[in-house]
């Protein structure tokens, strides 16, 4: 496993945002658990929504007196392979693993764990990549499972053959109570709805020149309408559909525009597929602009084009 460096942050700068009764709490907090020793573990530290949200997490608990290391998984491309075939089952696709696959995500996470020794309070273990370290380590205290997925209408069988890791964890976590499958005995389950962070270079406020600074860099005409989408591209966040729906509007407004706004993952082998494809259903159309990190863009450039 590798460590991940962040910048740093302070809570109070959050304090005229979330009013005085929530930074108090926050800080009172704090005092409570300064010092304990928190691991975060994922699957990679950018490109997808995980790793944006532990870049704000991070230095925030840090800031507020919390030991905290986050590590990344080291993987091979058929282990991306294999986690994100269980990420598509755990949202409903039909494909499940291959006896190679599974074996390679199983061999991973040995590899990992035998790098990975325990000495936090508390471990939080995010989706199911890094899942089957729970029963891989010798443990210390408390392991969290942090799903970011929905699981309402998952692939049983792929369910199945991670249920015994999921219910290894002392505690999960969901954004919805509905996401979690009644099927898995869960220890403790808890419930936090997702939030953004306000001061991050996606949402923080810009001043007039850094927008048109930014938006000098692209080629789409801003004095057009604009349609856009941001994310990855993946089939869950149906790009093709996108277009389609891009073209419907377009016969009664035909001026407007389409920015497929995305990046590419470390842990998504997928989206380069997905990609193509996108481009391919675009065809030849001048009004359908692709603007991902291939280009430049990042967080601060997705917060000026949204």
């Amino acid at each position: 496993m590798e460590e991940v460096s962040v910048t740093e942050k302070h809570i109070a700068d959050y304090r005229t945002i979330i009013g005085d009764a929530a930074y108090n709490e926050i800080v009172s907090l704090g005092k409570k658990l300064r010092g304990k020793r928190i691991a975060q573990v994922n699957a990679t530290s950018y490109g997808g929504g995980v790793a944006e949200l532990l870049h704000s997490i991070v230095p925030l608990m840090r800031d507020l007196g919390l030991d905290v290391t986050w590590f990344v998984l080291s993987g091979t491309p058929r282990f991306y392979d294999a986690t994100k075939t269980i990420h598509n089952a755990l949202q409903g696709s039909p494909v499940g693993l291959t006896p190679e696959l599974e074996s390679e995500y199983r061999q991973v996470n040995e590899s990992n764990a035998a790098g990975f020794r325990d000495d936090f309070d508390t471990v939080v273990i995010h989706d199911p990549q890094p899942a089957p370290l729970v029963h891989l380590v010798e443990r210390k205290g408390p392991w969290i499972w942090r799903c970011h997925i929905d699981l309402t209408t998952p692939n049983r069988g792929v369910l199945g053959a991670l249920q015994p890791d999921l219910e290894g964890f002392d505690a999960a976590i969901f954004s919805a109570r509905a996401y979690a499958p009644p099927e898995v005995r869960f220890k403790k389950l808890v419930v936090a709805p997702p939030a953004i962070d306000p001061l991050s270079p996606k949402n923080r406020e810009l001043r007039d020149e850094e927008r048109a600074a930014i938006l000098s860099r692209f080629e789409f005409d801003r004095d057009r309408p604009v349609m856009s989408q941001v994310g990855r591209f993946d089939p869950w966040k149906d790009p093709l559909g996108v277009i389609d729906a891009y073209r419907l509007v377009k016969r009664t407004i035909p001026d407007v525009q389409l920015l497929m706004i995305g990046s590419m993952a470390k842990d998504d082998p997928e989206g380069w597929l997905w990609f193509e494809r996108t481009t391919r259903h675009a065809g030849d159309d001048p009004d359908i602009h692709f603007l991902t990190d291939l280009r430049g863009v990042g967080a601060i450039e997705v917060n000026v084009l949204q």
